[in-house]
């Protein structure tokens, strides 16, 4: 492994495209640099999945896509749309996952899908792997999907996913951690719509 001394070593090994570099901590400056490059670069990533960066304080939005889980690589509100109870054991479970409260008063003033009218879209591949297939539905205003054979219901966000959102809100989140939604507890509430496996959602 290379070794950096000093931030001009570093910045050189970088430049060559080195991604395992080996930082001498004893150089404060170089330690420093270091710390503020990785975290430069996570923000970075939280701006491109449209993460809200407001000093060191960080939360998801509606538009938002998931850096994390089994919905990795989707927008909050279709996830929500197809498996609100999923964000809601996020908000509880996870220590640094939260949702603006603009954002949650938008998902909460919108509709999800009825389960038991959506289960027939779903198809377990694998052990390891489900889909959600909407490639027929039509794509509403917003973006979303929609169906004349799915109903829509309101959901509403249990009190202690709210409590648990807005003590994150408040909190200052380390920016890695919030990409990937933090240290995750045993779970407090389970989540009876799928398995914890990947789930594909197929849609135009």
């Amino acid at each position: 492994m290379l070794k950096a001394k000093n931030v001009e070593e570093y910045l050189r090994l970088s430049a060559r495209g080195n991604r395992w570099i080996e930082v001498d901590f004893s150089n404060l400056e170089l330690k420093q640099f270091v710390l503020n490059f990785v975290k430069e670069g996570f923000r970075n990533k939280l701006e491109e999945n449209k993460i809200n960066i407001a000093g060191e304080k960080y939360s998801y939005k509606a538009e938002s896509r998931l850096f994390f889980g089994k919905y990795k690589g989707y927008q909050l509100n279709l996830v929500f749309k197809c498996d609100p109870e999923y964000i809601e054991w996020c908000l509880i479970n996870g220590d640094s996952f939260c949702i603006s409260e603009e954002s949650i008063i938008r998902l909460e003033n919108s509709k999800v899908f009825v389960y038991s009218d959506l289960v027939e879209y779903i198809e377990t591949e694998s052990e390891s792997l489900s889909k959600i297939n909407l490639s027929t539905f039509k794509i509403n205003e917003k973006g979303l999907p929609c169906s004349d054979k799915v109903r829509e219901e309101k959901f509403q966000f249990s009190s202690i996913a709210i409590e648990k959102n807005q003590e994150k809100l408040s909190s200052k989140l380390n920016p890695h951690f919030v990409l990937i939604g933090g240290s995750w507890n045993n779970s407090i509430i389970q989540n009876r719509k799928f398995n914890k496996h990947k789930v594909i959602i197929i849609f135009n």
